[in-house]
């Protein structure tokens, strides 16, 4: 269990909106989102740049990498997993 999945939605939500600037951000699919497990799980490959919300400056990093989002019974997200192709300094 990574430390995300203790957090409800709307905490993921505000938390990420204050980590990061959304207008100097980007994140772009790379190639086809894959259906897997029935249908229970969706994964795609992402390339993004991400600016981090710090005072004065806005330091920016470029990632690589696959996101799995795992879906429950109802259809809807239930585990959001991001793996990097960057190891973390």
């Amino acid at each position: 269990t990574d430390e995300i999945d203790s957090y409800t939605y709307d905490k993921f939500v505000k938390g990420t909106k204050a980590l990061f600037v959304g207008q100097e951000s980007n994140v772009k699919l790379v190639g086809d989102v894959e259906v897997l497990e029935g249908g229970s799980k969706l994964q795609f490959r992402f390339d993004e740049v991400l600016a981090f919300n710090f005072p004065i400056v806005h330091p920016k990093v470029s990632l690589t990498g696959t996101c799995t989002l795992t879906r429950g019974p109802d259809g809807l997200i239930t585990a959001y997993r991001e793996k990097w192709d960057q190891s973390v300094p």
